[in-house]
């Protein structure tokens, strides 16, 4: 049984880049360094109606990008 952890802005800079959580950090910002916020997965779609909600789900093999 697969089981998805979600990873958002807060826990990425916590737990993986090790930095303390400000309320007003740019998101977009924390995750640009960690991954290229220009390729498909990460990039607006349909007319920038659908955009990356700075938040992904993984089980340790696959990876999930959410867009609202």
């Amino acid at each position: 049984i697969s089981c998805y952890i979600i990873i958002d802005s807060k826990i990425l800079c916590q737990n993986i880049l090790g930095r303390r959580w400000i309320s007003n950090t740019d998101k977009l910002a924390i995750w640009a360094e960690l991954v290229n916020l220009r390729v498909k997965p990460f990039k607006d779609q349909e007319d920038d109606e659908l955009n990356f909600c700075r938040t992904i789900q993984s089980d340790g093999m696959g990876v999930s990008t959410l867009k609202k």
